[in-house]
C-alpha cells in the first residue's frame, strides 16, 4: 500500500550506449506491475479507455457478452451508472436459464457440531421466482460481487491496452492484493479467460457479500479495509464505527 508522503525509489539499470549522433544513452527500468483489491473501484472507472483503446473494448465487451448471457447483467452498464438497483427477470427461455444459474449457485458452511453443509448462495429464489433485484444504498459498485468485476475487468482491459502498444516487458515482475491476485494471473500469466475470471470473482464477491449478515437495505455492520502494521498489510473484515 502506498500512503500520501511515502518515498518511493526508482532502480534505473544501463543496458548500453548508442554512438549515434549525440551519444545517446539507453536506460532500462526495472518494471512491477501491481494490481489493486477492492475499495479501489469508483463510478466510471476504466471508460475513458474503453472510449480509446480497441483493445479495451474487446475485454470489457467479451466479459458483458458472458455476464448477460450467464447472469442477466451488464457490467459497462453498472460502471457508467452505478445504479442503487438491478433487477434481473427470469421470464422466457434465456430468463429461466439464468435463473438456474442462479439456484445452483452454493456455499460451504459449518455448524455448531462441527458439521459441513451446503447452502444455495441465493436461498430466497426457487423455480417460481420471477425475478430477482441486487441492490446497494450507495451504488451496485459497492456491492462485493459487481466492485470485484469491475476491478479485474478495468486492470485486465487496461493491461492488454498496454500490451497493444508494446509498453509490456518480458519477463517482468507482478503483484496483486487480494483481489488484483486474480488481475495479475489473469492479465499476465493469461491462466483465465475473461468468461472464467468474471465467473471466479462473481462468485467471491457474492460469498463475501454473505459472509455477514445485511438488513433490508443491504447494509451491514462490517466494511472491507486494508489496515497498515509496520510492513505488514493485511485485509480485514472490521466493525464500522458509529
Amino acid at each position: 500500500m502506498v500512503l500520501p508522503g511515502d518515498q518511493l525509489t526508482v532502480k534505473i539499470r544501463h543496458v548500453r550506449r548508442l554512438d549515434i549522433d549525440d551519444h545517446v544513452t539507453v536506460a532500462q527500468a526495472n518494471t512491477v506491475y501491481v494490481f489493486t483489491g477492492q475499495s479501489s473501484q469508483e463510478s466510471g472507472m476504466g471508460m475513458d479507455l474503453y472510449n480509446l483503446s480497441a483493445a479495451t473494448r474487446a475485454v470489457w465487451d467479451g466479459a458483458d457478452t458472458h455476464l448477460l448471457a450467464v447472469y442477466g447483467f451488464s457490467m459497462v452498464e453498472i460502471v457508467k451508472d452505478n445504479p442503487k438497483t438491478k433487477t434481473i427477470h427470469f421470464g422466457g427461455i434465456k430468463g429461466q436459464a439464468i435463473r438456474t444459474t442462479v439456484m445452483d449457485m452454493t456455499y460451504d458452511t459449518m455448524d455448531k457440531d462441527g458439521n459441513v453443509k451446503t447452502l444455495p448462495l441465493f436461498a430466497d429464489t426457487d423455480v417460481r421466482t420471477p425475478k430477482y433485484t441486487f441492490s446497494h444504498p450507495n451504488g451496485l459498485l459497492f456491492a462485493a460481487q459487481f466492485a470485484q468485476i469491475a476491478l479485474v475487468v478495468t486492470e485486465k482491459a487496461a493491461f492488454e491496452d498496454m500490451r497493444m502498444k508494446g509498453f509490456v516487458q518480458k519477463d517482468c515482475a507482478l503483484a496483486g492484493h487480494s483481489l488484483g491476485e486474480y488481475s495479475a494471473l489473469a492479465s499476465i500469466a493469461d491462466v483465465l479467460a475473461i468468461s472464467a475470471l468474471v465467473d471466479v470473482v462473481f462468485y467471491r464477491g457474492i460469498t463475501v457479500q454473505r459472509a455477514v449478515e445485511h438488513d433490508a437495505q443491504n447494509r451491514s455492520n462490517y466494511a472491507m479495509c486494508a489496515v497498515r502494521s509496520g510492513e505488514n498489510v493485511t485485509e480485514r473484515t472490521t466493525p464500522v464505527c458509529p
